[in-house]
């Protein structure tokens, strides 16, 4: 019986993040709690382009990390993890069996290669005999500045560094700065993690790579084979909606087979001065032509829920679900999901059996269904980062392990019922990331089917 290796591609930039929280320092007397005030003063500091590591809360100990980050890392790793060992149970048309590997596609500089190697490096691992990289739990470890200056990376490292299946497609140019996303995220002193997600004070130092149409793309893209999904995550605007369209049909008429193609609506919404870094969100306006033009190529979009209400006219009362129910019904994606943290998410598909095939077709005369899924609780919560990637990355996992076991044609059809059974794993695997800190903490899909068996018996 043959194997064949299929590809899940992830589009975006890799990011640097500086990572700045704050712990109670108990020799030091702390004064009662922090006020909002206080806390406004401290968010005009940072997003008047002062460094952040020149921020102090009286009464609590700075800790500052340096970790890599972005979308397309998050998501790949989590794909990979959430596959593992369930090849057995992936066949194609004539009963052959096949694995899919995610991989990153994205423009890198040459030391952003010594940071890499090193990063990984610093991680236990173990290479099994197709050399893709299982990533074991541990904490990230911090970037040696002095040895980003003094090293020159040479092709032997760049071909070591693509020897990992999924940084094989990346694009190293001659350029010696930097093309990673460089983001500075400040969580101030609060009493819990969900108050802090939601001040954080985010700032953009560098956008990194920009894409665009050129020819190291086409060349990358006339490298695809096999694809079976495209994710588009981008962290920082650097590539639009149009690229994205552009992109995605050229892929098709490359390979001309069916795939997935998803995005988070994240990296559109977000508004970066080039000046100061700082962030803020687009009109609506624009995010309106951003959905109309996505909803002609994308199977699945996913938003958070103050996401959302930013695209939607007049939407500051709405819930979850009239969103998810707006966006499905005005711009005819198949599959819209709108996330809301530790109080679950909401999933609207476009009716009883959904087509994903290309070119899209647009249907505006079904209703659409949708359902409302609880959260499954962690053993613990220790960072969030990275949990709405886990969750698309899961989702779209389980979506094509669905549909490989479901029939032997290359067809993306599924019944609204695996569609939600999706969304339900892809919540479990979420509540796994969490309880780590940086690039770990992410779950097999028995582990993820495992949770879901145990919480389903206690409620």
């Amino acid at each position: 019986m043959m194997l064949n290796e299929k590809q899940v591609i992830f589009v975006g930039n890799i990011t640097q993040d500086t990572i700045i929280t704050f712990e109670k320092d108990h020799h030091q007397h702390t004064p009662n709690g922090i006020s909002s005030s206080q806390h406004h003063h401290i968010e005009q500091e940072l997003n008047s382009d002062e460094d952040a590591n020149s921020i102090h809360y009286q009464g609590y100990r700075k800790i500052v990390n340096k970790s890599l980050g972005g979308s397309v890392m998050f998501g790949c790793l989590a794909f990979q993890h959430y596959m593992k060992n369930i090849d057995n149970q992936m066949y194609y048309s004539n009963n052959q069996h096949f694995k899919i590997h995610p991989k990153i596609l994205t423009k890198i500089g040459k030391h952003d290669v010594m940071i890499l190697s090193q990063f990984f490096n610093g991680l236990e691992h173990a290479a099994n005999e197709d050399d893709s990289i299982t990533m074991v739990a541990c904490e990230s470890p911090i970037i040696n500045k002095q040895f980003h200056k003094t090293f020159q990376p040479d092709l032997s490292e760049a071909k070591h560094l693509k020897r990992m299946k999924m940084f094989d497609m990346i694009l190293v140019e001659e350029d010696q700065s930097s093309k990673l996303t460089q983001y500075e995220l400040l969580y101030p002193p609060f009493d819990s993690l969900e108050n802090a997600s939601n001040s954080r004070s985010l700032n953009c130092r560098d956008r990194g790579s920009i894409f665009k149409q050129d020819e190291s793309i086409n060349l990358m893209i006339r490298e695809l084979h096999q694809v079976r999904a495209l994710l588009f995550v981008p962290v920082a605007a650097e590539f639009d909606h149009h690229f994205v369209n552009a992109f995605t049909n050229q892929v098709f008429k490359e390979i001309q087979s069916d795939f997935l193609v998803c995005t988070d609506i994240q990296g559109y919404l977000r508004k970066i001065d080039t000046e100061s870094g700082q962030v803020s969100h687009n009109t609506i306006e624009y995010l309106e032509e951003v959905l109309e033009t996505l909803s002609k190529i994308i199977s699945v979009i996913k938003l958070d829920h103050d996401e959302a209400k930013k695209c939607i006219p007049n939407s500051s009362e709405m819930t979850p679900e009239e969103c998810a129910y707006h966006i499905q019904k005005n711009y005819g994606f198949p599959i819209v999901t709108v996330t809301m943290g530790s109080s679950g998410c909401v999933c609207a598909c476009e009716g009883e059996n959904i087509q994903l095939s290309l070119p899209r077709l647009r249907s505006n005369s079904s209703t659409p269904i949708v359902k409302y899924f609880s959260s499954y609780k962690p053993v613990r919560v220790l960072d969030e980062t990275g949990a709405g990637d886990t969750f698309l990355s899961c989702f779209v996992a389980e979506l094509l392990v669905r549909n490989s076991t479901a029939n032997t044609s290359n067809k993306l059809s599924f019944s609204s019922e695996q569609v939600f059974e999706s969304v339900k794993l892809a919540c479990s695997a979420t509540s796994f990331r969490v309880e780590q800190r940086g690039l770990n903490g992410f779950s097999t899909r028995i582990q993820a089917q495992q949770r879901v068996n145990q919480q389903t018996v206690n409620m």
